[in-house]
This record gives C-alpha cells, structure tokens and sequence, in this order.
C-alpha cells in the first residue's frame, strides 16, 4: 500500500480546511498535512493523553482558543464535529505561526510540544543553526519527526493536488535557528 497515494494522504475534509484557509489567511496543505500527522484525518481520534479529533486539539487549547477567538464552543465532545476540530485547530495554528513570524518550523514544534519549550530550544541553539540541523536538534524524537512529517506530507499533497511550493520557504532557508 505505500504506493497508494490516496490511501496514504487522504483529501478529506477538504471544504473545511479551504474554507479556514481562506478565512485565516493559512496554507490549506498545511492545514491537511497536520490534520494528517495528527490523526490521519480521523475525525473521532483521540490519543492517550485526551488530545481529540481531525486535529487532536487538547480540550484546555481548545477553551483557550475559543475564548480568544471569539469562537461557540461548549465542551470536548465539540472537538469530534469536524468543522468545529479543524476552526479550533486552525485558529491556533495561526496564532503559532504569528508567534513566529510565520515561521513553520517554530510553529508545528510548539503545536506539538508546546511554546515553552520551543523557547527553551531556541534559547539553546542560540542563533547558530541552519533550519535543517534546528529539527535535526529537537530533543524529542516524537516533535522531531513530527516537524519533519508534516514539511514532508506538504510536499506529497501539493504534488496530489498541482499546487508549487518549496520544501522551506525563503525565511525558513535564511533564517538561523
């Protein structure tokens, strides 16, 4: 089955990641290649430690985001309606990447494993590193390769859909981490 691309990297909800990439100004493969990495777009995932949905929002993220955004959200099982999973998920995303100057290295890491302690990294890395060897230096296998997952899966589902971009953008590749 590792040839079978549709298998392997799914276009669902699609409507739903297009819609708040339009609304929030995202990449929608972005958003379909997180949604990816977190759940294979299973829509009723929930991991070991209570993160839920499409995009395996943690409920106490989940009231933070909506508070802030200004967004309906009454109690975690919200987080298992789609639409409601990927407006949450979305919203955060892009508070990360405003955190980060649109920076999507800094930001899937801090999805993943929280701002806190990609404030720590980069405080260690001190400006010294190229973005590569940055996620090469994550000290957690699992938000390593969960930064490395998600570049990856947007390269994979911009060629499913015909859609150019780089592996890194410009300031991603100039930057020192």
């Amino acid at each position: 089955m590792w040839d079978n691309m549709s298998l392997r990297f799914p276009m669902a909800h699609r409507w739903w990641f297009d819609f708040y990439s339009d609304k929030l100004d995202l990449d929608s493969v972005l958003l379909m290649s997180l949604a990816r990495q977190e759940s294979a777009m299973d829509v009723e995932a929930r991991s070991p430690v209570g993160a839920r949905g499409v995009m395996q929002i943690m409920p106490a993220t989940a009231k933070y985001t909506a508070k802030k955004h200004q967004i309906r959200y009454s109690s975690t099982n919200d987080l298992y309606q789609v639409g409601k999973n990927i407006e949450i998920g979305s919203h955060y995303l892009n508070e990360l990447l405003g955190n980060y100057d649109g920076n999507r290295i800094y930001a899937l890491a801090a999805y993943n494993a929280g701002p806190n302690r990609v404030k720590r990294w980069r405080a260690a890395s001190d400006g010294k590193l190229d973005a590569i060897a940055f996620i090469e230096a994550i000290p957690f296998r699992e938000t390593r390769g969960y930064v490395q997952n998600i570049l990856m899966f947007q390269v994979y589902y911009r060629d499913l859909l015909g859609v150019q971009g780089s592996f890194l953008t410009e300031s991603e590749s100039n930057q020192r981490y």
